[in-house]
């Protein structure tokens, strides 16, 4: 069952063939309302929202025998090496039923094709990756509810993700440490010690003089220059 917001007023035939993109979930409640029609739990295994649609045509000019291409992003778990495959339980928001906690469990295999002969990229026990892959088959629960939907692997993109304060044994922690007014205050460790900063020194003031501008003439004070300052006719004075 999905649902599509038809901003550009599309018209369908009852049967046509159409290239879509949706986000789906599996079905987890016994009842969903869908535009006061209430399906039962025999009626779709599959929820979703289509993102984007793109017309085909009358399914006659086509022949829509295709495996549906699935993405999935999560966190790997049940990874058996021996068989070569591994499990995501995937989350997903649907309009349709919101108010559930959504999820898309997956079983996914690498299947055997030449492709694959050397080696399978299989991801580690709880390393987030994105798979994609073919929907070819389910695998139900004895009450014929499912239990995950099978996908041959077609591509594993592999995250890395740097979270050193995260890791239990990083020598970066997070404390909590009483302030001078007594409440509790973060403090991190692990980090190297800084050096307080010194203040920086007062800038000089630069006064630009151009060939126009006239400096006023101090008055020369014989007093007060006696052998000082810079002057090199004080210091012939001196010499004589």
């Amino acid at each position: 069952s999905l649902r599509y917001f038809n901003e550009n007023k599309l018209e369908f035939a009852p049967v046509s063939c159409c290239s879509v993109v949706i986000h789906v979930c599996r079905r987890i409640s016994p009842d969903i309302e869908v535009f006061s029609d209430k399906l039962a739990a025999v009626d779709y295994h599959l929820f979703g929202d289509i993102i984007s649609l793109i017309p085909f045509g009358l399914p006659e000019n086509f022949t829509p025998k295709y495996h549906p291409f699935v993405s999935v992003c999560g966190a790997a778990s049940n990874v058996d090496k021996q068989n070569s495959s591994f499990n995501i339980t995937a989350e997903q928001y649907l309009s349709a039923n919101k108010a559930y906690n959504n999820q898309f469990p997956v079983h996914f295999v690498f299947p055997d094709t030449p492709r694959w002969q050397n080696k399978k990229p299989l991801p580690g026990p709880g390393k987030p990756v994105v798979v994609d892959g073919f929907l070819t088959g389910v695998e139900r629960n004895p009450d014929r509810t499912v239990k995950h939907f099978i996908i041959d692997i077609e591509k594993v993109t592999f995250y890395v993700i740097f979270l050193p304060f995260f890791l239990p044994n990083s020598s970066t922690t997070l404390s909590s440490s009483e302030s001078d007014s007594g409440a509790s205050a973060l403090m991190f460790t692990g980090f190297d010690e800084v050096t307080e900063q010194q203040p920086a020194p007062k800038k000089r003031k630069i006064t630009l003089v151009t060939t126009d501008d006239h400096p006023t003439e101090q008055p020369n004070n014989r007093d007060d220059d006696k052998g000082e300052g810079s002057s090199t006719g004080g210091r012939r004075r001196q010499r004589q």
